[in-house]
């Protein structure tokens, strides 16, 4: 998988994990911190899927994991 680089990061934190249902998968969540940017987060995702990234620089995220009892998956505005 390719990436995007940052530089003057001062904090990192990565979460490895897998995506539901497919054993052959792997996940990455990453956020970090940057002299320039006091917040940013990233993804790359793999398996038998075609790979796929993102990196997204201030942006803040509030919850990771599975929906919380009824919420819906998409927005309803």
């Amino acid at each position: 998988m390719g990436g995007a680089g940052a530089s003057r990061v001062k904090k990192l934190d990565i979460y490895l994990g897998k995506i539901p249902g497919d054993a052959d998968s792997h996940a990455l969540y990453y956020s970090f911190a940057t002299e320039y940017s006091p917040t940013a987060y990233g993804f790359a995702l793999g398996g038998k899927l075609t790979a796929l990234a993102c990196q997204i620089v201030g942006m803040t995220l509030d919850y990771s994991g599975p929906p919380k009892g009824d919420a819906a998956l998409t927005s309803k505005n």
